[in-house]
């Protein structure tokens, strides 16, 4: 029906100068348009599996430090009673010292600075002190005690009381930590999933 409208409508001479020149043109014009609406879907699509793929990850991050935070508080924990009560080998004590070490620089992996946000990382940082005194303890305790690594841990230690309370300070930092991990995954969308 168009065809036969056009056809009536212009004659030969306006058919070949005003209307091939003009659907010429509204061709080009519609393949441009539909060219910038292509490039603009295809921004937005890039833009959201971006963000997407950065909440996925933040979220991954999070989850990860959580886990290794909860492990540290309760390796932590149990140092401080092994101190406290005594009786277990100063070997077992040491194998403790060394699991957090490897725990606490799981924390400093790549993808955290990547993910988690400063004050979680400073809190992280601040953490640093205490793992250290942590990794010397049992070397400062074999040698004050004069112990083997086999023999087991004196009960009411009067050394004991001050490196409790360092365990303590440290838990308190990790329960901050903790905290701080928690409060991040709630910024997240509560439907979110990995």
């Amino acid at each position: 029906a168009l065809g036969i409208a056009t056809g009536t409508i212009y004659s030969g001479d306006q058919f070949n100068t005003v209307l091939m020149p003009f659907l010429s043109m509204a061709g080009t014009w519609a393949s441009g348009i539909g060219t910038v609406a292509a490039v603009i879907v295809a921004l937005h699509i890039a833009t959201q599996q971006a963000r997407e793929a950065r909440l996925q990850g933040s979220l991954r991050c999070v989850h990860y430090a959580i886990v290794l935070v909860d492990d540290l508080i309760g390796r932590v924990r149990y140092q401080r009673q092994m101190l406290e009560e005594g009786g277990r080998p100063l070997a077992s004590m040491h194998v403790n010292t060394e699991s957090m070490a490897k725990r606490y620089e799981e924390l400093f992996q790549h993808d955290m600075y990547l993910f988690l946000p400063g004050p979680v990382l400073d809190s992280l940082k601040k953490l640093a002190v205490g793992f250290f005194n942590q990794s010397v303890m049992s070397e400062v305790l074999q040698s004050e005690l004069c112990l083997s690594m086999h023999a087991k841990l004196p009960t009411n230690m009067p050394s004991a009381k001050p490196l409790c309370d360092e365990l303590d300070r440290l838990t308190a930092d990790l329960e901050l930590l903790m905290n701080q991990l928690y409060n991040f995954r709630s910024t997240f969308p509560a439907n979110w999933n990995i």
